[in-house]
């Protein structure tokens, strides 16, 4: 062993003797002092890998002092309800990724753990929590895992954004349906999720002017009528108007450079949109004022100090 681990060790154990006695001469019902002593064990357990790099060893020593250090806190202050049980079977696999070794990066090994993962926290439903469904949502968390790694072998991103899109719209519909069947939320994310491989299929036409402005009356027009026919209590519509008009705008800076001209438009844009929402929501108040004045001094400072290079001296 060397120095440097001798001395942390020494120093652990001197930090939770001390902690302990501390412990229990001012509150002996109540061991807190194991928290600290577990999170300081990293100290120790540090100093060992820089020794002997060993990264297995290190991850089956910290995935057992992690478990029981969770299970040390369920134990002492929710000793009815296992919550530890969440979390200490990813833990799991920090070893078993690490004696996997590139294996782990395999197709196989991604739809392996899915599987197990997925069936754990089945049973954990069925156990400690049958009153909701939650391995629905964990269940279609990890499937991206398996997804992806199948992408990286064989699927080109056009397919995943099609299979992506097509999976994450019948998840919301589907939790639609079983959460609140009464009201159709899940209409709002669909949109923007087609937009996934829309843009795929678009190719470099989606990095342009055109394409944004096009999304811009499309998602626009999308959620207006999505306004005017489900949600009609208050028009959010403005809202999404206000922020899509930023893609056109950001676009155009980044293609032309032109700063001035972009500041210019901005501060329109956010003077209309302080209007129009002061005008609606509350026309008796005109607050608006005030940010559209603070706004008006974004092109004033681009205009004074944003200086335009000077054009180039033809030499003959």
């Amino acid at each position: 062993m060397n120095k440097f681990f001798k001395i942390s060790l020494i120093g652990y154990i001197s930090i939770s003797f001390t902690l302990l006695f501390i412990n229990v001469l001012t509150s002996p019902s109540i061991m807190w002092s194991f928290i600290p002593s577990a999170l300081l064990l990293w100290w120790p357990l540090g100093a060992l890998y820089a020794e002997t790099k060993k990264g297995k060893l290190l991850s089956v020593l910290g995935t057992l002092l992690n478990i029981g250090f969770l299970v040390g806190l369920n134990l002492a202050f929710t000793p009815g309800y296992p919550w530890f049980l969440f979390v200490a079977g990813p833990m799991l696999w920090w070893p078993i990724a690490m004696f996997a070794g590139e294996k782990a990066k395999t197709r196989t090994f991604a739809w392996c753990s899915y599987v197990i993962l997925v069936s754990y926290y089945g049973a954990i439903n069925l156990w400690v929590e049958p009153r909701h469904l939650f391995t629905v949502y964990i269940a279609y968390a990890l499937i991206w895992w398996p997804i992806s790694v199948t992408r990286r072998n064989k699927i080109n991103r056009k397919a995943l954004s099609v299979l992506g899109a097509v999976a994450n719209m019948a998840f919301m519909f589907s939790m639609n349906q079983l959460v609140k069947p009464e009201y159709f939320w899940s209409i709002f994310v669909f949109a923007p999720l087609l937009w996934w491989p829309i843009c795929e299929f678009a190719g470099q036409k989606a990095k342009t002017v055109g394409f944004a402005w096009f999304s811009f009356i499309a998602l626009g027009g999308y959620y207006g009528l999505v306004n005017y026919f489900i949600e009609t209590r208050h028009p959010f519509i403005l809202y999404i108007l206000f922020a899509l008009a930023w893609w056109p705008l950001g676009i155009a800076l980044s293609k032309h450079k032109n700063v001035r001209r972009f500041s210019v438009e901005g501060a329109l844009l956010l003077a209309m949109f302080f209007g129009i929402v002061n005008w609606i929501t509350t026309p008796s108040v005109v607050w608006a004022i005030y940010p559209i004045s603070v706004t008006m001094l974004w092109p004033i400072c681009v205009l004074i100090f944003v200086r335009r290079k000077p054009a180039p001296v033809s030499r003959r």
